[in-house]
């Protein structure tokens, strides 16, 4: 809408027209005189001016309320877009905390879970434990005490001890071998008489039985250890040949001498290997604190002493008779409880069958220890045998 101004300013303009439009009008009073065509011109151009500062004024305005109007609404979107991503992160953060909670709630109810399987197998196995399912063989942790954790694999090797006199005899460093004459044969004899009668035996330097009827040997005894030593010496070579001087070698016979000892000690030495074998097997490797193998003894037909530390022989003898020839508490039970071979369940006689595997095993090796050391001595008797 115009304003005041404008209002008048159209006012003058038509008051102008009519003027000059009728010529009964005088611009001057009277009518007397007609408008010029510059005083028209004139008061048009002042019609123009106040025309244009109204137009000028009234863009202005339009435009100040436009840019007003602008930066309300600018305002207002920033405010609302505020108050949006207020409302989107309170949301985000309601969202993360339900997320959370959620997670939290399928953690504790996993956990449970896995506790209630936890603890139903261990029901379980309790319950087949207690039903006999497991119950071991009694005897079943004693393949672990063969040897003692402290000696290494297998028994001490005390059986070199026993047969260091045969060795020192053989090599001439014994002192009877090195004076020579009557004093080697006179030892001989004399060893044979001061042991006679020793457990027994007449001629202890000449017993094998010491050794081969006990499955264990008690080597700490000095005596036992001199008489089974003289009974390898006087079994190898009770006479040997004193060491050779330096003036013996030098000569041809003396050298030709010294080559055929060297053939002599090295099948002696042979020998003597295998009867170091035969005396460690022999050699007591355990203590039995617990009495297990005493017990096993009892519980079977084994007829032999039991002494308080047991060699590797005596152990799978006692263990071998335990398994081919158990007694009746063996196959019955003790005491009228249900341990006996007649109430063994499907694990027990599996750990049965292992332990008699286990055994067998290792007899198989010993075996084969052995059997390779027959497998020199019979090579050495035929190349003996074959000499010219």
């Amino acid at each position: 809408m115009a304003g005041p101004g404008t209002r008048t300013a159209l006012a003058g303009a038509t008051a102008l027209l009519l003027v000059s439009a009728s010529p009964a009008f005088a611009l001057f009073g009277g009518g007397a005189n007609c408008a010029s065509p510059t005083q028209v011109s004139n008061a048009h151009s002042g019609t123009r001016d106040v025309i244009r500062e109204e137009h000028e004024t009234t863009r202005n305005a339009i435009m100040d309320a436009i840019e007003e109007q602008t930066e309300a609404l600018t305002e207002k979107m920033e405010e609302t877009t505020l108050r949006i991503i207020e409302a989107l992160t309170l949301a985000a953060k309601e969202n993360s905390a339900h997320i959370r909670q959620q997670t939290e709630s399928q953690r504790r109810v996993a956990d449970a879970q896995e506790l209630n399987a936890t603890d139903r197998m261990r029901q379980e196995v309790r319950a087949s434990a207690e039903s006999g399912q497991f119950d071991p063989n009694p005897f079943s942790c004693s393949l672990l005490d063969i040897f003692e954790s402290s000696r290494g694999s297998g028994a001490p090797m005390t059986g070199d001890g026993v047969t260091q006199r045969a060795v020192s005899r053989l090599s001439g460093d014994d002192e009877d071998v090195q004076a020579g004459g009557t004093q080697i044969a006179v030892s001989v004899v004399n060893a044979r008489d001061t042991y006679s009668g020793f457990r027994g035996s007449e001629n202890a330097t000449t017993d094998w039985s010491f050794m081969l009827n006990e499955p264990t040997i008690d080597l700490s005894d000095p005596q036992m250890q001199d008489v089974l030593g003289w009974v390898v010496t006087n079994s190898v070579d009770p006479l040997p040949e004193p060491k050779m001087t330096a003036a013996e070698l030098d000569t041809p016979e003396g050298m030709s001498m010294a080559a055929e000892a060297q053939k002599r000690i090295a099948r002696q030495r042979a020998a003597i290997e295998t009867i170091n074998m035969s005396l460690n097997m022999r050699t007591p490797a355990l203590t039995d604190n617990q009495g297990t193998f005493r017990s096993m003894a009892d519980d079977s037909a084994y007829n032999r002493p039991v002494p308080e530390r047991l060699s590797e022989l005596q152990q799978l003898d006692i263990r071998t008779v335990y398994h081919y020839a158990p007694g009746p508490n063996r196959v019955n039970g003790t005491n009228g409880q249900q341990n006996g071979l007649v109430h063994m369940n499907e694990k027990g006689w599996l750990q049965e069958l292992h332990t008699i595997m286990a055994i067998n095993a290792r007899i198989n090796y010993i075996r084969l220890e052995l059997e390779n050391r027959n497998a020199v001595v019979n090579a050495l008797i035929l190349a003996s045998l074959n000499e010219r």
